[in-house]
């Protein structure tokens, strides 16, 4: 496999995964942190349909901080060979600075949005964490290609 097709493959796991797991996370801190429900509540019709709204937004808000996330994260990893750890780490550095810089963009567009909010950069975390990690999983059982030496 060519560099650039791993560094397709890892871009696009990003941007499948990430807005998902970001979605769902923020509705679970919203959930369970702001306004505990009971469990008979969060299988209810509407609960459901919530699951639903925030995963689809989460598509359209993390689209693209999550394919930023992943063509850093690809950038990084196709450079250097990275054990798990590395690119766990690695993956949700770069989805918290990603996530950041969408919560300022969305704080410059809109001056009535909160200030701050530590949900989103915490959900980009998690999902860069995640989605690296499967990425390193699933790039780590296909060959590397040799990284070259200087005489080359």
């Amino acid at each position: 496999m060519s560099r650039a097709d791993a560094m397709k493959r890892t871009t696009l796991t990003f941007l499948g995964l990430g807005p998902l797991i970001g979605g769902i996370s923020i509705f679970a801190q919203f959930v369970v942190v702001e306004h505990p429900l009971a469990l008979a509540e969060l299988f209810s019709f509407g609960m459901i349909w919530m699951v639903i709204f925030f995963a689809i937004g989460g598509y359209v808000v993390g689209a693209v901080p999550a394919a930023a996330t992943g063509l850093l994260f690809s950038f990084v990893a196709s450079r250097r060979a990275l054990n798990l750890l590395e690119s766990i780490l690695l993956g949700a550095g770069a989805g918290f600075l990603t996530s950041v810089m969408a919560v300022v963009v969305i704080v410059l567009l809109n001056p009535g949005a909160p200030k701050w909010n530590w949900i989103i950069p915490l959900a980009g975390a998690l999902a860069g964490t995640l989605c690296s990690g499967l990425c390193r999983i699933l790039e780590g059982k296909r060959s590397r290609l040799p990284a070259k030496n200087f005489h080359d």
